[in-house]
């Protein structure tokens, strides 16, 4: 369990330093670019490598098929017949390339999961400086270490997809559907759930039109409940009509159920959306808003496994929704002292210490180091 806290520490820490002494610098053309990709290279580099010398225990998607499928590139002799394989076996094609091209220079999948994870980490740190108005890159970084880290070492192909779609908030909020499309389809090459998030664009959309506030959050929050609650239902019809792959029936028949205990955090971030709000609420306040609202509602009346990950394609944009209210928009102050950030990472740590490491979600705790 240490090895993951003293690993986030550090590179939260390089990321702090970075953020308040070179990336002004760099902004201000004191210092060149490169520096920049130097920096960022060196901030996600270490958690990348935690990534890459885990054993094949932690994770349960590396047993299911990790390593299978990074074997299979490396036994391929072209590209073109990897692709058929993976269609045929409802692997996106994306994630086959990349192993692919990984396994064209070693036959170790150790090396595969530590560039996977070093990409992953690279592309977080982007989206977080593309969002930099509006959030630090510290705490957004911390946010993602805290609350996805973890489970992108389980969920491979859509972990990835989730990373890409961080990315594709800037065009959310600038509303460039058609390159936002392109986001999602890239996505979708990774693990085909990710079309959901064509969803969460309308969602802002509804939210950015100017009109009723409570009128567009009641519709949202009414039109959640009712999807939420036939989810299961358009699944199946989704798995009947041959939509979605058969691969996907174990799951959604599954008679396991599963209790989303993250609702605790989703509904505290909710409570505080709601009674510490220092300035007027905003466009972008009221969509994180309506995703925790959502993830609140998932977390609670979803009970198929399976169908429960349908919550990261919203809780991923919570790497930015949770620095920026606590930093832009909660008032908690007292005496004069700002309480804002301690408590926004008492509540990360305690979610990680909780999910991760006493109830154990996604078999990454305790932290194992790989064998051979």
């Amino acid at each position: 369990m240490y090895i993951y806290l003293c690993v986030f520490a550090i590179s939260i820490l390089l990321c702090y330093f970075c953020e308040k002494i070179a990336f002004p610098a760099i902004e201000q053309k004191t210092l060149s670019k490169l520096w920049l990709v130097i920096l960022l290279v060196l901030i996600a580099l270490l958690p990348s490598i935690l990534g890459g010398v885990r054993d094949y225990s932690i994770g349960t998607d590396i047993r299911v098929y990790g390593n299978t499928w990074f074997y299979l590139s490396r036994s391929s002799s072209n590209l073109l017949s990897l692709l058929k394989l993976a269609s045929e076996s409802s692997i996106g094609a994306l994630y086959a390339t990349f192993n692919f091209i990984v396994s064209r220079f070693t036959d170790n999948p150790h090396w595969f999961y530590f560039w996977y994870c070093f990409v992953e980490n690279l592309i977080v740190l982007i989206a977080l400086r593309e969002n930099r108005k509006l959030i630090s890159t510290t705490s957004g970084w911390a946010t993602y270490l805290l609350l996805f880290y973890n489970l992108n070492f389980n969920m491979l192909r859509q972990g990835m997809a989730l990373v890409i779609l961080l990315l594709g908030f800037k065009y959310i909020r600038e509303e460039k559907f058609l390159k936002f499309l392109i986001v999602v389809l890239i996505a979708y090459l990774f693990h085909n759930t990710a079309i959901i998030a064509l969803i969460i664009y309308i969602i802002y959309l509804v939210i950015a039109y100017k009109n009723n506030n409570w009128l567009k959050l009641s519709v949202i929050y009414v039109g959640s409940v009712i999807f939420i609650l036939s989810f299961e239902q358009i699944s199946q019809f989704l798995l009947n009509a041959g939509i979605l792959s058969t691969r996907y029936a174990m799951y959604i028949n599954s008679e396991n159920s599963t209790v989303g205990k993250s609702y605790v955090l989703y509904l505290f971030l909710l409570l505080i959306c709601t009674l510490s709000i220092k300035k007027a609420k905003d466009a972008t306040f009221y969509f994180f808003e309506a995703l925790t609202f959502i993830c609140v509602l998932f977390s609670i009346l979803v009970r198929i496994p399976y169908l429960f990950r349908v919550i990261d394609y919203f809780s991923i944009y919570l790497c930015l929704g949770i620095p920026y209210i606590f930093e832009k928009k909660s008032r908690i102050v007292l005496n004069g002292i700002n309480f804002r950030p301690l408590i926004m990472y008492v509540l990360l740590i305690s979610y990680w210490l909780i999910i991760y490491a006493l109830l154990g979600y996604h078999a990454t705790v305790p932290f194992v180091f790989m064998t051979e």
